[in-house]
C-alpha cells in the first residue's frame, strides 16, 4: 500500500501544476485585459460625467452678468508733462504821470463889503442848502458848510452866517460850528496856530485857501466879530470851554491862495 501512493504522487502533483498554470494563464492573459478595459471605460466615463457635471455650472459662471462683477478699467492717470521753465520778467510800473498843478487865481483887493444878517431865532426851522465844504487838515476835519447859524443848521454841519462875505471873496467870511454837540466840528479848533491851513472848497470846483492868523476867547455878545471889514479874512466861532456856552472860542485867518484845479 505504501508502494502504491507514492507511485500516484507525481501524476497529481503534475495536474496541480497545470491546473495552476491555466488559472494564471486565464488571469494574465484573459481577465488582466479585460478589467484594465473596465478600469479604463470607468475613468473614462468618471471623467466624463465631471466634464457634464462642470460644464454648466462653468458656463453660468461666465455667463451670468448678475453673479458675476463686472471689472472697473483701471485707467492709469495722464502723465503731465512738466512745463519748461520760464524766465520771470519783473515788470516795470509805469511812471504816474504829475498831478496836474492847480492854477493860481488872482486874490480880490478890493470889492463891495456885505452886510450880515442880525441874528436869527435860534430854533427857526429854516432848509439846510450846503454850499461848499471846508476841510481843516490840522484837525483832520472835513465837513460841508450849510448856509445859516440856527440850530436846525448847526445840528448837521458848520453854518455860514449870512450877509458876510462868501469864501475867497473881499470882506470877512464867518462860520460857525458846534464843538461838542451833535458832529462837534470844531471840538478841536483850539488846536489851530498861526500860518494852519483852513481850505474852502467852492462850488465852482475852485478853493480859497486861507492861513491861522490867531485866536482869541471872547463873551457871547461880542458881535464885532462878525463886522465886514475890507481885506480878504476868515473868522470860526464856537462855544467855550468844551461842554459850556458860557463864551466863544474865535479863529481869525487871512486868504492866502485862490486856486483852480
Amino acid at each position: 500500500m505504501p508502494t502504491r501512493r507514492l507511485c500516484l504522487l507525481p501524476p497529481a502533483l503534475a495536474v496541480a501544476v497545470i491546473l495552476t498554470a491555466a488559472t494564471w494563464f486565464a488571469l494574465t492573459h484573459v481577465a488582466g485585459p479585460a478589467a484594465a478595459e473596465v478600469g479604463v471605460n470607468k475613468r473614462h466615463v468618471t471623467t466624463t460625467t465631471t466634464m457634464v457635471t462642470t460644464t454648466p455650472k462653468t458656463a453660468r459662471r461666465h455667463t451670468s452678468p448678475a453673479r458675476v462683477p463686472a471689472r472697473r478699467a483701471v485707467i492709469a492717470p495722464a502723465q503731465k508733462t512738466p512745463a519748461p521753465p520760464t524766465r520771470s520778467i519783473a515788470a516795470v510800473p509805469a511812471p504816474a504821470a504829475p498831478a496836474p498843478k492847480p492854477r493860481e487865481l488872482p486874490l480880490p483887493s478890493s470889492g463891495v463889503l456885505a452886510t450880515p444878517t442880525p441874528p436869527p431865532d435860534p430854533h427857526a426851522h429854516v432848509p439846510v442848502i450846503p454850499t461848499g465844504g471846508l476841510r481843516i487838515p490840522k484837525i483832520g476835519l472835513t465837513a460841508p458848510i450849510c448856509e445859516g447859524i440856527s440850530l436846525t443848521v448847526l445840528n448837521r454841519c458848520p453854518g455860514h452866517w449870512p450877509g458876510t462875505a462868501v469864501p475867497g471873496a473881499w470882506g470877512n467870511v464867518v462860520i460857525a460850528g458846534h464843538r461838542t454837540t451833535f458832529s462837534h466840528p470844531f471840538l478841536n479848533i483850539d488846536l489851530l496856530a498861526p500860518g494852519d491851513q483852513i481850505i474852502f472848497d467852492r462850488a465852482d470846483g475852485s478853493q480859497a485857501v486861507y492861513v491861522t492868523t490867531g485866536t482869541e476867547i471872547v463873551p457871547p455878545t461880542a458881535m464885532w466879530i462878525v463886522r465886514q471889514t475890507p481885506g480878504t479874512t476868515v473868522t470860526l466861532f464856537a462855544c467855550h470851554p468844551k461842554g459850556s456856552a458860557a463864551q466863544r472860542i474865535v479863529v481869525h485867518g487871512r486868504l492866502a491862495e485862490l486856486r483852480k484845479l
